[in-house]
C-alpha cells in the first residue's frame, strides 16, 4: 500500500491545488485519486513550488520565549507544496484534468509509468 505524503487544500482548481506535508517530500511528481469522478482514476501532477512554514514564527514576539535548543519546534514545520496538474490517468488512459481534487483527499507519490504516460501527453501539447 502506497504511503500518503500529504492532503490537498482548499482551493483546488484544474490549473494548479497545494497540499501540505507534515515531512519533506524529494519527489518532483505526485498522485491523486480522483474516485469522486471515476473509479481507478488519478491526477498525476508536477511539484512547482515548496514553502516551509511553522506556526511559532507567526508572530515575532513568540520568539522570545523560544529555546535555541528546543527540537520540537522543527517538529512543528509544514510544507506547503504546490503542483500543476499534468493529465487524469483511468486505466491506462490520458484524460484531461477537467475537475480539480477534492480538498482533504489524500496525495501520494505518482509510480514511474503514470509520469511516463503524463508527460507523454504534455509533450504532444
Amino acid at each position: 500500500m502506497k504511503k500518503i505524503i500529504g492532503k490537498v487544500l482548499e482551493k483546488a482548481n484544474t490549473d494548479e491545488f497545494d497540499f501540505v506535508a507534515n515531512k519533506y517530500f524529494q519527489g518532483s511528481y505526485v498522485e491523486v485519486m480522483m474516485k469522486h469522478i471515476l473509479q481507478e482514476a488519478k491526477i498525476i501532477g508536477e511539484i512547482i513550488h515548496r514553502e516551509a512554514i511553522n506556526p511559532y514564527f507567526e508572530k515575532a514576539t513568540t520568539i522570545n520565549y523560544l529555546s535555541d535548543e528546543d527540537e520540537s519546534i522543527k517538529s512543528q514545520s509544514l510544507y506547503i507544496i504546490k503542483v500543476r496538474p499534468l493529465a487524469v490517468i483511468h486505466k491506462g488512459h490520458l484524460k484531461e484534468v477537467e475537475f480539480p481534487p477534492l480538498p482533504g483527499s489524500n496525495v501520494f507519490e505518482a509510480d514511474e509509468s503514470d509520469i511516463r504516460l503524463a508527460l507523454e501527453q504534455k509533450i504532444k501539447v
